[in-house]
């Protein structure tokens, strides 16, 4: 993730939210030339937790 944002815009800022919001959220402000969006990204799969107990 952080290298495709390193490639494709002009500057980033990444905040991970903390670790009691399993899986991990992340909120992305980026800015490309004079266009600034703001992204949330969560994981889709949540069996990950399961499977690491094992």
């Amino acid at each position: 993730m952080h290298k495709f944002f390193q490639q494709y815009t002009d500057s980033t800022i990444i905040l991970e939210y903390p670790p009691q919001s399993n899986p991990p959220r992340y909120k992305i402000i980026s800015k490309t030339d004079e266009l600034i969006s703001s992204y949330t990204y969560e994981p889709t799969d949540t069996t990950w937790k399961s499977i690491s107990k094992k």
